[in-house]
C-alpha cells in the first residue's frame, strides 16, 4: 500500500529511482529522474533535496565523461549545503568536487578544493570522507611536483583507512607504493 506524500515524496522517489537507474547503467534515465527531482524541489524549496539531485546529476555526469557539466552541478550542490549550514553534506560535496577537478587534470584546483573539503571534515569529525579527500590530494600533489607532501597525505589516509578497518587502505597503500616508485622515495 502506498500514499501520496505530495512533491516532496515525488521528489525524493525521482531521486532514488536516478540512484537505481545510474546503478543498473542507464545513465540517460538517471538523468531525467535527478533532472526532474531537482525541478520539484526547486519548485517547492526544499534545499537539501536540491543538493542532493544536483549530487546525483554530478554523479551522472562525472561517470558520462561530461566532466565540465558534473563540475557545475557539484559546485552548486557544494553552494546548496552550504546555504542550508548542512556541514556534512558541504564536506561530501567538495570531495565530489575535488574529484571533478582531478578529471579534469586542474590540480591546483583539486588541492585548493582538497584543502578546503579537509577542513570541513576536520569540523564535522568525518574521518572516512577526510580519508578519501586525501587520495585525490595526495595525486594532484604529485603531479605538481610536490612528492613530500604527496606521500605524506597518502600515509595519513591510509592510516585512518587501516584506523576504520576499511579495505580502502589496501588501495591506498598500494597508490603510494606507485608514487614512491614514480617519484623515487
Amino acid at each position: 500500500m502506498t500514499r501520496d506524500r505530495g512533491p516532496l515524496g515525488e521528489g525524493i522517489a525521482l531521486t532514488s529511482l536516478g540512484r537505481v537507474r545510474r546503478n543498473l547503467g542507464e545513465p540517460g534515465r538517471a538523468l531525467e529522474h535527478h533532472a526532474e527531482a531537482l525541478g520539484i524541489f526547486e519548485e517547492i524549496g526544499d534545499h537539501w533535496g536540491q543538493g542532493i539531485a544536483l549530487a546525483g546529476l554530478g554523479r551522472v555526469c562525472q561517470e558520462l565523461n561530461e566532466s565540465e557539466r558534473a563540475r557545475e552541478h557539484r559546485l552548486r550542490a557544494v553552494g546548496v549545503f552550504r546555504r542550508i549550514g548542512n556541514r556534512r553534506g558541504q564536506g561530501i560535496a567538495l570531495r565530489n568536487l575535488c574529484l571533478t577537478y582531478a578529471v579534469l587534470g586542474r590540480h591546483e584546483e583539486t588541492i585548493a578544493w582538497c584543502r578546503r573539503a579537509l577542513a570541513r571534515c576536520h569540523e564535522t569529525g568525518a574521518r572516512h570522507t577526510r580519508a578519501r579527500i586525501l587520495n585525490p590530494l595526495s595525486r594532484a600533489l604529485c603531479e605538481t611536483g610536490r612528492s613530500e607532501e604527496a606521500r605524506q597525505a597518502w600515509e595519513r589516509a591510509t592510516a585512518i583507512f587501516e584506523e576504520l578497518g576499511d579495505s580502502n587502505a589496501a588501495r591506498a597503500g598500494g597508490l603510494l607504493g606507485a608514487a614512491a616508485v614514480g617519484a623515487g622515495w
